[in-house]
C-alpha cells in the first residue's frame, strides 16, 4: 500500500488562473538555508531559482527535532508516492522530506520504491557539491585529475534531470566502495536492497529515451550498476553495459556531437568493444565519425580507434560464425588483411590545448594508452591469424612491445587513479605469462576491483592457457574465454 508522503503543497495552474504572480516565495529549500540566500522558486516548479542556476539537487530544509538524536536504525521499506497533478505522474519522496519531482515530458521515468539511510544521501550530496566528494569516488575511473570538473558537470545535469533514479543508485554503490578490499562473504550486514532494485529497473524498463540527456542518464545508470555488480562480485556485468547500450543506441549520433556528455557516453562504448574483441563478438555500438577532437576520462585520446577495434570485433565475429581459418588465405584475400592496416596506420589526434590542459603525467598516459592499445590489437588480430604453436616468434614481440612501455609507467608514483591497463595486459600474458604476472600485479592499486574477484579469475584463466600450450595445444586462446572468463574484462 502507497503511503502518503508529507511535502510542500504542489501549486498547479487551474481554470481561473492561479498564478497571478511570476515567483513564489515558499520556505527556503536545504541548501539556500545553509547558504542563507533568498529562496524563490518559479510558479509551477519545485526547484528554486538558485538551484537551477547551480545544477544542484533542491529539497526541502530539514526537519530538526531538538536534543539528542536517536540511534540510528534500519529505515523502513516502503513506497512512498507523491502525485504531480501536472503531469499525473508518481514520483518518490527523498529522506529529507521534500519530493523530487520528474515531469513526464521532460525527463526520464524513474519510479522509487524503497528507502534509504539518510546518510547515504548525504555520501551523494557530497560526492555532487565538492571537488573532493566527487574525485574519491570516481578517481578509479579516470585517466587524471584534470578530468574531474567536466565528468562532475555532466553528473550534474544529469542530476537535474532524472535525480531519483541516479541519487538512489549511485548510493547503492558508494556504500560499497569502502569494501572494495574485501571478499563479498565479509560484507554481512550490508543492506544489498537498494543496488538490487536500480538493477531490476535497468533491466526491466520498457521506455525509450525521449532526449540526449534520457540516453546518458540511462548510460550512467548502466556505468553505475556496473561498478556495483563487480564490488559484489557477480557475473552479469557485460549485459549490463550492452543492456544500457542497446537502450540509447539510436541515439548516439546525437550524443557524439554532444561534448559536454562525452565523460558518460564514451566509456560503455569502450568497455563493451573490449570485451567483444576477447570474445570474438560483434560491440553494440560503432561510435560514429565526427570532426570533434576527443579527449575523455577514460577513453584517452582512442576515441577514433574504437571504430576501427569495432570492425575488428565484426570481422573476427564472421570468420568465427563461418569457422574461417585465416591461415587458409594469402595476400588481398586475408580477411583481417584491410583491418589491420588501418590499425597499424592509426595516431591519436591531439587537441591544440592538449599540453596546456592536461598535466604532464596526463599527456604520457594518455599516448602510453594510445600505443598499448594500437598494439594489443594488432596482437589480436596475430593470434586471429595463427593458432597459439604458430608464429610465436612475432607475437612474442608485440608481447615484449607491450611490457617495455608497462615498466616505464610501473615506475611512476601511484596516485590511485584509474588507468585502462588489463586489455593491453592481459592480450600479452597470453605470450608472455612470467614476464606479465609481475606487472599485473604492480597495477593492482589503480584497479577498483580490489578484493582480487577478477584478477584471480584472470590470472587463472592465463595459466590454464598456459598449461594446454605446455601439453601441445594448438589453437586459439579465444575459444576457452567464454568458460574461462565469466566475469568481465575491463579495459
Amino acid at each position: 500500500m502507497h503511503q502518503t508522503a508529507t511535502s510542500p503543497p504542489i501549486l498547479t495552474p487551474s481554470d481561473s488562473g492561479a498564478y497571478q504572480n511570476p515567483t513564489v516565495t515558499r520556505g527556503a529549500c536545504e541548501g539556500c538555508h545553509k547558504s542563507k540566500e533568498k529562496c524563490m522558486f518559479d510558479a509551477g516548479t519545485q526547484t528554486c531559482s538558485r538551484c537551477l542556476r547551480l545544477a544542484k539537487i533542491c529539497y526541502s530544509r530539514r526537519n530538526k527535532r531538538m536534543g539528542r538524536p536517536p540511534a540510528p536504525g534500519r529505515a523502513s521499506y516502503g513506497s512512498y508516492g507523491v502525485l504531480d497533478v501536472n503531469s499525473g505522474v508518481q514520483t518518490c519522496d527523498d529522506e529529507f522530506g521534500g519530493a523530487l519531482f520528474i515531469r513526464a515530458e521532460q525527463h526520464l521515468a524513474s519510479p522509487c520504491t524503497f528507502g534509504l539511510p539518510t546518510s547515504h544521501y548525504g555520501r551523494v550530496s557530497n560526492m555532487l557539491e565538492t571537488t573532493e566528494g566527487f574525485l574519491d569516488a570516481h578517481r578509479y575511473f579516470m585517466l587524471g585529475k584534470s578530468f574531474a570538473e567536466d565528468f562532475q558537470a555532466a553528473v550534474r545535469l544529469l542530476f537535474s534531470h532524472s535525480p531519483q533514479i541516479l541519487m538512489n543508485a549511485y548510493a547503492a554503490a558508494l556504500e560499497l566502495i569502502p569494501y572494495r578490499k574485501m571478499q563479498i562473504r565479509t560484507m554481512n550486514g550490508l543492506d544489498f536492497t537498494a543496488g538490487v532494485q536500480c538493477l531490476q529497473y535497468l533491466t526491466s524498463m520498457s521506455l525509450s529515451p525521449l532526449t540526449a540527456e534520457d540516453a546518458a542518464s540511462i548510460l550512467m545508470i548502466g556505468q553505475i550498476m556496473l561498478v556495483y555488480d563487480n564490488l559484489i562480485q557477480n557475473k552479469s556485468t557485460h549485459t549490463i553495459t550492452r543492456g544500457s547500450l542497446l537502450r540509447v543506441k539510436e541515439w548516439y549520433p546525437a550524443l557524439i556531437e554532444r561534448p559536454d556528455l562525452d565523460s558518460i557516453t564514451l566509456a560503455p562504448v569502450l568497455v563493451d568493444t573490449v570485451e567483444c574483441l576477447f570474445r570474438r563478438e560483434v560491440p553494440v555500438v560503432r561510435l560514429p565519425v565526427t570532426d570533434r577532437c576527443i579527449v575523455d576520462r577514460m577513453v584517452g585520446v582512442c576515441s577514433s580507434l574504437l571504430p576501427f577495434l569495432y570492425d575488428l570485433c565484426e570481422c573476427s565475429w564472421r570468420c568465427k560464425m563461418h569457422t574461417v581459418t585465416p591461415m587458409g588465405f594469402m595476400g588481398e584475400n586475408d580477411p583481417y588483411l584491410q583491418i589491420e592496416r588501418r590499425i597499424y596506420a592509426w595516431s591519436p589526434q591531439l587537441p591544440p590545448d592538449f599540453d596546456s590542459k592536461y598535466t604532464t603525467r596526463e599527456t604520457a598516459s594518455m599516448l602510453a594508452q594510445a600505443s598499448l592499445y594500437r598494439t594489443a590489437a594488432l596482437l589480436i588480430i596475430h593470434r586471429l591469424r595463427f593458432p597459439l604453436g604458430v608464429e610465436d616468434n612475432a607475437a612474442s614481440v608485440y608481447a615484449e612491445n607491450i611490457f617495455s612501455e608497462l615498466r616505464l609507467l610501473a615506475t611512476w608514483p601511484p596516485e590511485e587513479l584509474g588507468f585502462g591497463l588489463d586489455f593491453p595486459l592481459t592480450v600479452a600474458m597470453m605470450e608472455m605469462p612470467g614476464p606479465g604476472e609481475e606487472l599485473f600485479n604492480a597495477f593492482q592499486p589503480m584497479r577498483f576491483r580490489q578484493s582480487n574477484g577478477g584478477s584471480v579469475e584472470i590470472m587463472n584463466f592465463i595459466k590454464s592457457i598456459t598449461t594446454m600450450r605446455d601439453m601441445g595445444y594448438r589453437g586459439p586462446w579465444f575459444d576457452f574465454v567464454g568458460d574461462g572468463l565469466r566475469g568481465m574484462i575491463l579495459p
